[in-house]
């Protein structure tokens, strides 16, 4: 897993981060607010290898709320 940080779709600071809890999942955190979602890790391979990255974060998160 790359160690990128990602713009969090709540604060919209550059400090959201993957993170890989086991095998299947992936959650995303941000450390300077309270944001936090879960993903399978195919739905993150996805989202991670394409253009776009933070907006398509921000749409998933929005689809959340």
């Amino acid at each position: 897993m790359k160690e990128v940080a990602y713009v969090c779709p709540k604060c919209g600071k550059s400090d959201l981060q993957a993170e890989q809890p086991d095998e299947y999942e992936v959650w995303l955190k941000c450390p300077s607010c309270d944001f936090f979602m879960g993903m399978s890790k195919d739905e993150w391979h996805r989202i991670e290898n394409s253009p776009n990255v933070n907006h398509k974060i921000k749409k998933l998160a929005d689809g959340y709320s």
